[in-house]
């Protein structure tokens, strides 16, 4: 499958350029972002426009803010191009709610990475609660997403924080 990169900020640099590099069944072909030096950086072939990133792929993986994946997701899920979304997909419930309509009425796939979501002990913990009924539930996240480094720049998460770190679409 031919995927295509937008984006080329740490977490594109990091995480998404070197996986779809080395997966079997991808091949990487190649990443546009607003910045043509910093996607230059990344190693790969670089699109000089989004549409002709689209064109030429089957599925594009996002590594943009949530205020601009939504509307370049849609766009792809136009073109019948499966989705690699990031976390929030959308800055607000109703432009989420929009791209899953595309996504369900084009019939492409779509999925949203949670960088644990399919290590082996979260689906075995998964697994096991599936069928269990539930009547409350605790929780307790520790985040050092703040706490600089690489990722702690990104204007988005200065400015909605490390909660968008784990989802909000209202």
């Amino acid at each position: 499958m031919r995927v295509g990169l937008v984006g080329a900020g740490p977490w594109a640099m990091n995480t998404h350029a070197p996986a779809l590099a080395v997966h079997p069944g991808v091949d990487f072909a190649g990443v546009w972002a607003r910045n043509p030096d910093a996607a230059q950086a990344i190693g790969a072939r670089v699109f000089g426009s989004y549409a002709e990133l689209v064109d030429s792929v089957d599925a594009v993986a996002f590594a943009v803010p949530p205020s601009v994946q939504a509307e370049l997701a849609l766009f792809a899920a136009m073109r019948g191009k499966h989705l690699i979304m990031e976390k929030p997909v959308a800055a607000t419930l109703k432009d989420a709610a929009r791209l899953a309509t595309v996504v369900r009425d084009r019939g492409v796939r779509s999925v949203v990475f949670f960088t644990r979501r399919f290590a082996p002990e979260t689906r075995q913990f998964l697994d096991e609660v599936a069928d269990g009924e539930w009547s409350s539930g605790d929780a307790v996240w520790l985040s050092g997403a703040l706490l600089g480094g690489a990722y702690s720049g990104s204007q988005w998460r200065q400015v909605g924080g490390a909660l968008d770190d784990v989802d909000r679409t209202s």
